[in-house]
């Protein structure tokens, strides 16, 4: 039986700015799932680590499993030495309802709006089929040696991508192309262009070299420990 696709995006902000991207993440989520994909939306962390449960219990419960998954988001790279890759979530308070409930998510002991390190090993591990894949995709989210694509692998046990550099929004997935308002198939990879021409211009095994505008290569991370 074919497994499960779902994918994870940061929903809207109060502030216009913000809010634009994030409906941005929701077009690209959709555009990456297809049809017939699990999608839902997160507006903090707190959000995003109930839908790893919910997606735990709902394939247990059918006895299921994921083939793809994805989480469209905002990540922080783990470039300095001993530092770890983040995923965060900057929004604000857009009701007094949700600023409450901000409020009680504190009280609970959760420190920021930050995934990654211990908070993130605490996640439950999704039921995967064999050879699926997961896909971090945001902003540097495969960069560093203790990325956080990479410590989605070692806790999910599932190879999974990040991007080698700042992502993008664009018409294209392999060439950038700005997007417009009304557009409805959108796609969010790390292009060479702006701040991403220096990294790109590093030559490894793992990022090879690109044409400008091109989209980066994806890095590819296995979970360590695991034979």
């Amino acid at each position: 039986m074919r497994g499960k696709t779902f994918a994870l995006y940061c929903s809207a902000n109060s502030k216009a700015k913000l809010a634009d991207a994030h409906r941005s993440f929701m077009k690209a989520a959709k555009t990456w799932a297809g049809l017939n994909a699990e999608i839902f939306s997160f507006g903090h962390v707190a959000d995003l680590e109930q839908m790893f449960r919910l997606l735990h219990s709902e394939a247990k419960q059918a006895k299921a499993t994921h083939d793809r998954g994805a989480v469209f988001c905002h990540a922080s790279h783990a470039l300095v030495r001993g530092d770890e890759g983040k995923v965060h979530v900057p929004r604000n308070p857009a009701t007094p309802a949700e600023k409450k409930r901000y409020e009680e998510i504190s009280e609970t002991g959760v420190d920021g709006n930050v995934l990654s390190g211990d908070r993130l090993a605490r996640q439950p591990r999704l039921l995967w089929s064999k050879g699926a894949r997961f896909y971090i995709i945001g902003c540097n989210s495969g960069l560093g040696a203790n990325s956080v694509a990479q410590q989605f692998a070692d806790v999910q046990k599932v190879t999974t991508y990040g991007e080698t550099g700042y992502a993008s929004f664009s018409k294209k997935p392999t060439y950038f192309e700005k997007i417009e308002p009304t557009d409805r198939e959108i796609h969010l990879p790390a292009f060479f262009r702006s701040k991403n021409a220096l990294l790109a211009l590093i030559k490894d095994d793992k990022r090879p070299l690109a044409m400008p505008n091109a989209a980066l290569a994806q890095q590819e991370f296995k979970p360590r420990g695991v034979q």
